[in-house]
């Protein structure tokens, strides 16, 4: 009963700290989403909940007119839109059984005099208003809520005996499991509010493989073979690329310890559920593997150096500690160590090696670098004993010491978000008013009528969702092709260039952003230094005599649009 509290105790934690960017999110009347890529998601999400499309094989949204087929799959998607369905059935029971209940609950809270209480008032009312994105905005979080909870019964019940030397027993600290996943500031961000990733969505299908894995390395088991079936079947549904690399590592593992057991009658049942999973994946999303063509892959590598999870970590960099904690240092001495009494340790350092290495060529496997470790302190932080019950309750004693020390790193990350600096609140403050003004310029974008519009790369998914209207870029790799022409444009410095490429895309509406972000990124994505006179500083400084053919429709501090006059494009 203890432990079970304790591990609900951990999950609402690991729930409350993925909250911690509300004010992030929940933005004047609105609600934002953390990434780009996120708006392409509930794009995605729209499409289902409003009977567009049940499976969006076809993306026309991005890199218009050509559009996109993307590797993203449907079970996120899915996920989102159930929760879309439940909270709006919930909200919908409410508004039958109280009609004007939440309506007067949340007007009296905003008469309050305590600041947090209106502030509380104002993200009740934005949730109840915008429940599709609130959908998005949660999904993260409760997967992240959801995988904790796997942690804490895998840990304390699932993980199966360990084993130890003739004559001695064993103590551990298997809370430490979920305790670290709760708080790993990787793995916040990996299911963070506000961030309907798939991501989120394999850390938890990824933590049931894993664990799934390690119980059978313990023993036969038909259900955990059942488990890790589906969790990897899922797993590849949702993404062909991390889960079928562990896999890979996975089963190299076995092949080298103990082949057999893969074919065992027990484990039969798993490999057969996961050929079902994979089966139904290709009837309903089918094959999504593609390349770029080989033109834009000089461009497609240049672009990748702007994504910050594509970038490589320093073998030496602190950002490693900030993730796991200062245990990381003597976690693989512990592990080797292990194989005396538990061989599953060293399958563990496998596993963690081959994730470290992968991390410091991309930072994207960080997070699961993160939840390997977290499921491995079931073996670092486990010490033999031959006395009696004081002694135990002092390696427990000096184990939590040494775990809750080790969090040093961990807890300055922590305390760095929780009071940023002066300036770090101004950027803050900043981000959230550009937010806003992209918002209200792409909602003026809006119209009866198709009208493409073209923008920087890392703005279209953001215009795309709020406007209803096809970009020319995008934030996937898939779009490189319309990527590199909004470079092209923001680059050119004689309109009728700029203007060829509008014509080309068929672009009804253009729009400017800050000069110096533009070029730069634009010049790392083309390879080409700007001229004295691109496009990208013609829109924000002189934007009635940008070029001929661009009509300004809506000015900001931060962003300007253009309508384009098709009539005055060169034929």
């Amino acid at each position: 009963m203890k432990s079970a509290l304790w591990i609900v105790l951990v999950a609402l934690m690991a729930l409350a700290i993925r909250c911690h960017n509300l004010q992030d999110v929940f933005i004047g009347r609105h609600i934002y989403f953390v990434d780009a890529d996120c708006y392409s998601r509930m794009t995605r999400v729209r499409m289902v909940t409003s009977g567009e499309a049940l499976i969006v094989k076809h993306h026309t949204f991005e890199n218009w007119p050509a559009g996109t087929d993307p590797h993203t799959t449907a079970p996120m998607d899915f996920l989102i839109a159930g929760l879309y369905w439940t909270i709006e059935g919930g909200m919908r029971s409410v508004e039958w059984i109280a009609p004007k209940w939440f309506e007067s609950s949340v007007l009296k809270m905003a008469q309050s005099e305590q600041p947090a209480v209106k502030e509380w008032a104002r993200v009740l009312w934005v949730a109840w208003r915008e429940r599709l994105d609130l959908a998005g905005a949660l999904i993260s979080p409760l997967l992240g809520f959801t995988t904790c909870l796997f942690l804490g019964y895998w840990s304390r019940w699932g993980v199966g005996k360990q084993q130890t030397e003739p004559g001695a027993r064993r103590v551990d600290v298997r809370a430490a499991v979920p305790f670290l996943f709760a708080v790993s500031p990787i793995l916040v961000h990996g299911t963070l509010l506000g961030r309907p990733d798939h991501q989120s969505l394999l850390i938890l299908l990824l933590a049931v493989s894993l664990g799934a894995e390690a119980r059978l390395a313990a023993g036969a088991s038909i259900r955990w073979s059942i488990a890790a079936g589906v969790a990897w079947g899922l797993g590849l549904w949702v993404s062909l690329y991390e889960p079928l690399v562990l896999l890979v590592v996975v089963l190299a593992i076995w092949l080298v310890r103990a082949p057999r057991r893969l074919w065992e009658r027990e484990r039969r049942p798993g490999w057969i559920a996961l050929l079902a999973v994979v089966v139904v994946a290709l009837l309903v999303d089918g094959w999504r593997i593609s390349a770029p063509a080989q033109e834009y892959l000089p461009y497609l590598a240049k672009w990748s150096q702007s994504i910050g999870e594509l970038r490589s970590l320093a073998p030496s960099s602190p950002l490693l500690f900030r993730w796991l904690g200062m245990a990381c240092l003597v976690a693989p001495v512990i592990l080797l160590a292990s194989v005396r009494w538990d061989r599953r340790g060293i399958a563990a350092l496998v596993v963690l090696i081959a994730l470290y290495a992968l991390t410091v060529w991309q930072l994207r496997w960080g997070y699961f670098l993160a939840l390997a470790f977290a499921m491995s302190l079931i073996w670092v932080l486990s010490v033999p004993y031959t006395a009696g019950r004081t002694l135990r309750w002092a390696c427990r004693v000096g184990l939590w010491a040494f775990f809750l020390g080790s969090l040093w790193p961990i807890a300055r990350e922590w305390d760095e978000r929780f009071f940023p600096t002066m300036e770090a609140k101004r950027q803050q403050a900043m981000q959230h008013s550009e937010m806003q003004q992209l918002r209200e310029a792409a909602e003026r974008m809006r119209g009866p009528e198709i009208a493409p519009f073209l923008a920087p790369w890392w703005h279209s998914p953001r215009i795309a969702y709020w406007s209803g209207q096809p970009g020319v870029a995008g934030s996937s790799h898939q779009s490189i092709s319309g990527i590199v022409d909004s470079a092209r444009f923001y680059l050119a410095e004689d309109p009728t260039v700029a203007g060829a490429i509008l014509k080309a895309r068929r672009v009804a509406q253009v729009v400017g952003d800050e000069p110096g972000r533009v070029i730069a990124t634009s010049e790392q994505v083309v390879g080409t230094p700007a001229g004295p006179r691109p496009m990208a500083r013609r829109l924000i400084a002189d934007a009635s005599q940008a070029a001929p053919y661009l009509v300004p429709t809506f000015s900001s501090q931060f962003f300007q649009v253009f309508s384009v006059d098709q009539a005055k494009l060169t034929p």
